[in-house]
């Protein structure tokens, strides 16, 4: 698509232009000898809070930054609202999915379940499958009035009495795709080669909740390849296998506030978490971008996720 096709898409949205974003971000390191001082702490990106967000947007656009919609959660014309499903922008065609750990914690037998006490229960605002959006109650901006909404409580909180690992928590993954359903092309990775990396807007809602969600990219060396690729699986998602061999995508930990923020994630800063296979390529390809993911770990959630873009900055 040329720029300037790009460019009006972002002018059709401006609720995804946003400005005066302080983004720091703590860097993976690695050293030889010395004290072991145990896994680096993942890399973070967190939003400082401008004056004016609203008003940073129409900044940034004035810039010249440049957002291509990947969602914006706001319902196709015509739609009812009550079970939103979000449709992905004509331009980045994909599709999702909602996982989560519907145990409190691993299976672990002879036990079906990890036992908390009585009334102790995984509470979520959508069942697995069926990502929702839901009407925001004040419209950000004054324009974007839907949001992904992740609620929930108890989310695979125990830990297994014999592993002693806990329950990983709920993801939702957006599978990118070049080519759109029903188009009689097969579908294979989407070239994000051109852009910075990935923004989005996201707030803490009014309930009790954890504040690091991360952010992950998936390319054909940190997930299983796309359907039109024929190279052999690099790394595994099948359950049991051993971490080492296990995908490992790359990504950064966004730290979330009360008010609407938004975050830039540039894809030169994702990194791998160091747990499973690594990639041969040392970076993420944005060139053969599988998927996104949004995690949630264990514990307690009330998050509020809007417009997820591909952006570029003035060059």
């Amino acid at each position: 698509m040329a720029r300037s096709q790009l460019r009006t898409a972002a002018q059709r949205a401006p609720s995804v232009l946003t400005a005066g974003v302080l983004v720091t971000a703590a860097l993976l390191s690695s050293a030889c000898g010395g004290t072991d001082d145990g896994r680096p702490e993942r890399p973070r990106i967190e939003a400082a809070a401008p004056v004016d967000e609203c008003a940073a947007a129409a900044e940034r656009l004035a810039q010249g930054w440049e957002f291509q919609t990947i969602v914006d959660f706001e319902p196709p014309d015509g739609k009812p609202t009550d079970a939103l499903q979000p449709e992905c922008a004509p331009t980045t065609p994909c599709s999702f999915y909602f996982n989560y750990d519907a145990a409190l914690s691993p299976v672990d037998p002879p036990s079906p379940t990890c036992d908390l006490g009585p009334g102790v229960v995984t509470e979520l605002n959508q069942p697995t499958g069926q990502p929702l959006a839901y009407e925001i109650p004040e419209p950000r901006c004054g324009e974007s009035r839907h949001a992904y909404h992740q609620q929930g409580k108890n989310v695979a909180i125990c830990v297994s009495p014999t592993t002693g690992r806990q329950g990983w928590g709920a993801t939702l993954a957006i599978t990118l795709n070049a080519n759109p359903k029903n188009s009689g092309q097969a579908l294979e990775a989407y070239d994000a080669s051109d852009w910075d990396g990935i923004a989005l807007w996201a707030r803490l809602g009014e309930q009790p909740s954890n504040r690091a969600m991360l952010l992950s990219a998936k390319d054909p060396f940190t997930a299983l390849p796309p359907v039109s690729s024929d190279m052999d699986p690099y790394c595994s998602t099948a359950d049991g296998v051993a971490d080492a061999k296990k995908c490992d995508p790359f990504g950064l930990a966004l730290l979330l506030e009360p008010q609407w923020r938004f975050v830039k994630v540039p894809f030169a800063l994702m990194q791998q978490k160091g747990y499973g296979t690594p990639s041969p390529l040392g970076r993420l390809d944005a060139a053969q971008l599988v998927a996104l993911e949004l995690g949630f770990s264990a514990g307690d959630w009330d998050v509020w996720i809007d417009d997820i873009s591909l952006y570029r900055e003035p060059r």
